[in-house]
């Protein structure tokens, strides 16, 4: 990667200065996950010399371009300790993007948990739909993929291709 366009990477983790795809300022490292609307990398973000998620949609049909807008858009209202954060979404060379909070751990769906430790999860989650709730937004695909525990232990709720607004 030239300096040029990223800035000094000396200073960034080994496996951004050995990357070689990259998309606008962000490295794209590792690709992390694969849905039926898109995929996510783990990316760094060099301006800001940070790791984030980046999620790109599958293909460029206005309508699946319009949700994955709503997506972003919808998600970017909700500021909540166990709702992953957005920082921005836009287009770049003609693939759109969301960026986000890059969560390391698992979903609740790989994680054996002891039973207090997901009961605990669970309510976590519940906190965090219930605040979109109270936002007017609605989920609509909870389910233990969509549901992250970092390696510290938080509980992320990820995932709001299918929100809906109620205004």
């Amino acid at each position: 990667l030239q300096e040029a366009e990223f800035g000094d990477l000396s200073f960034a983790p080994e496996e951004v200065r050995t990357a070689r795809e990259r998309f606008g300022k962000f490295v794209l490292v590792e690709q992390v996950g694969e849905g039926a609307m898109g995929a996510v990398w783990k990316a760094w973000q060099s301006d800001l010399g940070r790791w984030v998620a980046v999620k790109f949609i599958k293909g460029d049909h206005p309508t699946d371009v319009a949700r994955f807008v709503r997506e972003a858009r919808l998600a970017a209202k909700l500021t909540h300790p166990n709702v992953v954060a957005r920082h921005e979404a836009g287009e770049y060379a003609g693939r759109h993007y969301i960026a986000m909070d890059f969560v390391t751990g698992d979903d609740l769906g790989k994680l054996r948990l002891p039973v207090r430790r997901a009961l605990e999860a669970i309510r976590d989650a519940a906190r965090a739909v219930h605040y979109a709730h109270q936002q007017q937004i609605i989920h609509r695909d909870i389910k233990p993929h969509n549901l992250m525990v970092s390696d510290e232990g938080r509980v992320v709720v990820m995932d709001f291709g299918l929100a809906k607004s109620l205004t």
